[in-house]
């Protein structure tokens, strides 16, 4: 995605202090908050896995669901 940036959650490191914890706890909470909210779309509309390959393929799997 353009702009976006991937969290990937990880442990605390020993020199962070504690607004780094807590700073890194709120974006994990945060996207654990966001991702059934995902999944419940692409479930409801048929936006299964996209096996197409870029912008293209992604507009192309976007459409699909609309054909059948």
């Amino acid at each position: 995605m353009l702009g976006a940036n991937i969290i990937l959650p990880k442990k605390a490191l020993k020199r962070d202090n504690r607004y780094q914890r807590d700073k890194k706890r709120k974006l994990c909470k945060r996207r654990a908050a966001i991702e059934p909210i995902i999944g419940h779309l692409k479930s409801d509309f048929r936006l299964s896995r996209n096996l197409l390959k870029g912008q293209v393929g992604d507009e192309i799997n976007v459409l699909r669901p609309l054909h059948k």
